[in-house]
């Protein structure tokens, strides 16, 4: 049985997914591509991935974006249901061991796409690419062979229009992994020949600008057309912040890895403990580049209760503690935006910062403390104003909630019309 084609029509729009397929995590870059896939769909996009083994491009639908999480879930015997798993594990795409191709896979798991209602692989031939299509990214290539399938369709003729995080990789390399800096290396060498370009913040487009003057005097960027889209929350305020009382507590929310500063976050909260002797600092998140997961857990472990290590949570888990909690706590060291600063001022949770660019733009919409994120005295003591109730209580409502960035389906439409036009 021949695999169906898909007609590719002139003025295509094309959304390329790849990365958040091979790596499912559900990270602030994850979220801004699983929200822009669904909108993009419904706009008429078509969702490509690459797939290696195969060399060429398929079609998958959005809802895959939020089942290929399903595989990592399993593995940590979070997830009972192993039906999906058992057709997404027999892809080569998410199985390296396997050398068929996702064409094989899928034919031979034709029972298990009509149970689940998942798509079915339509591949793609794009290198003979429409001059008029436009070619999508809002996330570095997952690997080489994927990169050099983009560049290929960009030479092709491609309109190429993206979306960049950030450059801390190139101007940081310190704070990654060396394969962390390759890939923003060529991602920002990629987005230097598109069109358009969007960003969370201006900071990024600073960076952008700084990265492409060193690269070509004349400004490789001087032709393409800049956005900025500040991230909305993904978490419902439907609930209002529930106080600690006696025992306070603090959260820090993100991945595990150097730039973040979680160890000198636990020492300004173990310092502090003799002024709020029954608090207690929660950890949410999971490795990053660079990890130091050994290190903060070892840390952690070393002071009982009072420092606590969440992995793999839910919105509604994250929400709980969020509300909870007396200030989130995010000293981070940089950053290209900050999701969970807004995320937390939109629970109506007070939030400890780092006073750099572009964290210190928050303080705009009340309810923040910036501090110096490499002195531990400066953070203790932020973190001790803020356990006093009274002083938590003047925070929290100087928040100007309504002032936040508008909601998810918004933001897709608004930078789908920016990107498309």
């Amino acid at each position: 049985m021949k695999n169906a084609l898909f007609v590719i029509e002139r003025n295509s729009v094309f959304v390329d997914v790849t990365a958040t397929l091979v790596h499912p995590f559900t990270t602030g870059v994850q979220r801004v591509v699983r929200a822009f896939a669904s909108q993009a769909e419904v706009n008429g996009a078509v969702l490509i991935a690459f797939d290696c083994q195969a060399d060429a491009w398929y079609v998958v639908e959005s809802k895959r974006l939020e089942a290929e999480a399903l595989p990592r879930l399993i593995r940590l015997g979070l997830l009972r249901s192993r039906r999906l798993y058992e057709f997404l594990a027999s892809t080569s795409l998410l199985n390296p061991t396997r050398r068929d191709s996702l064409i094989e896979a899928g034919m031979n798991a034709r029972d298990h796409l009509g149970r689940i209602g998942s798509p079915r692989p339509h591949f793609m031939r794009l290198d003979s690419a429409i001059p008029s299509g436009r070619f999508l990214m809002l996330q570095p290539p997952a690997n080489n062979q994927h990169d050099q399938a983009v560049r290929r369709l960009i030479k092709g003729g491609m309109s190429l229009r993206g979306f960049v995080h950030d450059t801390l990789p190139l101007s940081h390399p310190e704070w990654f992994t060396p394969r962390g800096v390759d890939v923003s290396l060529r991602y920002v060498d990629l987005m230097m020949s598109a069109e358009r370009i969007a960003t969370a913040s201006l900071h990024v487009l600073d960076e952008l600008r700084s990265q492409a003057r060193l690269v070509d005097d004349q400004c490789l960027l001087s032709k393409t057309k800049l956005g900025v889209f500040p991230l909305p929350a993904s978490l419902s305020a439907e609930a209002s912040h529930r106080e600690s009382g006696s025992s306070p507590k603090f959260v820090m929310l993100g991945s595990i890895e150097p730039r973040k500063n979680h160890i000198t976050a636990i020492e300004a909260f173990v310092n502090g403990l003799q002024y709020f002797p029954g608090a207690t600092l929660n950890i949410v998140g999971t490795n990053g580049w660079g990890s130091q997961n050994g290190i903060v857990t070892k840390r952690a472990r070393k002071h009982g209760k009072r420092i606590r290590l969440h992995r793999n949570l839910g919105d509604a888990d994250v929400g709980d503690i969020l509300r909870e909690s007396a200030a989130l706590v995010y000293p981070s060291l940089g950053e290209g935006y900050g999701l969970p600063v807004v995320e937390a001022l939109a629970l109506g949770t007070p939030v400890i910062t780092s006073n750099r660019a572009p964290l210190s733009d928050f303080v705009r919409f009340g309810g923040v403390r910036l501090v110096d994120p490499t002195d531990v005295e400066d953070l203790a003591r932020a973190m001790r104003d803020l356990a006093d109730p009274a002083c938590n209580r003047l925070y929290r409502s100087d928040i100007q909630i309504r002032r936040l960035p508008i909601g998810w389906r918004r933001w897709a439409q608004n930078l789908w019309s920016f990107l498309t036009t």
